[in-house]
């Protein structure tokens, strides 16, 4: 298995973001929370939202809660070269915990990026509770090729992230990561 050396890079997240949020304004930023940071953005329409990045290097993954309740996952790696509109269904699984299998696509900009879509419900709360409490998320493709994320970090990093959310993006009452 060949470790995804932690890194995303703010471009590629960013670009990864919702078609109205090609260009973005940093609202806040943590410092570095072992291998990660959280930021809250806004997007060209005025969109609050926050995201969890592993960085340094040239690959890694990055998190992401908006209003609304969807989230976005996006993973990159320089040595990736995926084909415009390709999309596939990826297995991610952190250390022991059971896998999960979601539907990924090719970032529209970026050959190098995936991304994954999702309503932001009780399983996605699951499994940022598994990247919370996580060492390794292993990503492994139809293929069968695999890569590795650390972890490091993503317990601060997610308690960050519900800061981020209840500051920038849902308020107090409204905070989906509260639980």
């Amino acid at each position: 298995m060949k470790p995804l050396v932690p890194c995303l890079l703010a471009l590629s997240f960013v670009s990864a973001a919702p078609p109205a949020a090609a260009q973005t304004t940093t609202l806040w930023q943590s410092g570095p929370l072992g291998r990660w940071s959280v930021t809250a953005a806004r997007d060209q329409a005025g969109n609050n939202f926050c995201y969890m990045s592993n960085l340094s290097g040239g690959s890694g993954m990055g998190y992401a809660v908006y209003a609304g309740g969807s989230m976005r996952i996006v993973l990159t790696h320089p040595e990736w070269n995926i084909t415009p509109g390709a999309q596939a269904r990826i297995t991610m699984r952190i250390d022991h915990y059971p896998s999960w299998t979601m539907n990924a696509k090719r970032a529209v900009d970026s050959a190098s990026s995936i991304i994954v879509d999702a309503r932001f419900d009780d399983p996605a709360v699951r499994f940022l509770n598994e990247i919370r409490l996580g060492n390794w998320l292993y990503i492994i493709f139809p293929n069968g090729q695999s890569y590795q994320v650390s972890l490091e970090g993503s317990n601060a990093a997610v308690h960050q992230l519900y800061y981020c959310n209840r500051s920038y993006v849902f308020g107090q009452s409204q905070n989906p990561l509260q639980n």
